[in-house]
């Protein structure tokens, strides 16, 4: 996630939620890091699930780990917890947007040299295929649902972050020209 203006509160709570297992985090790999941070942010959450903090963050960590379905799951917990707020809108909105990246699947210019640096180009159609099938959707409906929320998030926003969605949204719309999502009302 791109938009991180937490509440100076909110940002509190999250360093202080952390703080155990920082010195694990410091000394581990990426893979390492990520699983620690999941796994202690899924305890957070089972302890105090109505902390939208603690959904955000672990839907990043999720995303940053490739588990597209269950970043959306928490993701969807924080915006459910917190529905007009741009920064959880704009988080569940990035993780359907993860899963429309199946869309490379079959794409034409996506050759198996892109395929093999699709790590440095964080895209990643195997497991965003995984992510639609594990919630049961299809790609049509992720790249509605990602294209609606960011539209939703460009309408909660303002100067840079404004900016950052109307660049997103454009992506979307050479993406998926023809999503009915570009006539709904957001």
């Amino acid at each position: 996630m791109t938009l991180e203006s937490y509440h100076p509160s909110d940002q509190a709570k999250l360093e202080r939620a952390l703080a155990p297992i920082l010195s694990k985090i410091d000394s581990s790999s990426e893979s390492e890091t990520a699983a620690l941070v999941i796994e202690h942010m899924e305890s957070l959450t089972a302890q105090e699930p109505r902390e939208w903090i603690y959904w955000v963050v672990l839907g990043d960590w999720r995303m940053r780990a490739q588990l597209f379905a269950k970043a959306v799951e928490a993701c969807q917990r924080a915006a459910d917890l917190r529905q007009d707020d741009l920064l959880s809108t704009y988080a569940l909105a990035s993780a359907y947007r993860a899963l429309t990246n199946a869309v490379y699947l079959d794409h034409p210019r996506f050759t198996p040299e892109m395929k093999s640096m699709s790590e440095e180009l964080a895209v990643f159609p195997d497991q965003a295929k995984a992510g639609l099938d594990e919630l049961g959707i299809s790609l049509s409906v992720a790249a509605e649902r990602c294209i609606s929320l960011f539209k939703r998030a460009l309408s909660l926003s303002s100067g840079a972050d404004k900016r950052e969605i109307e660049d997103t949204l454009e992506a979307l719309r050479s993406a998926f020209p023809d999503s009915i999502a570009w006539v709904m009302p957001s």
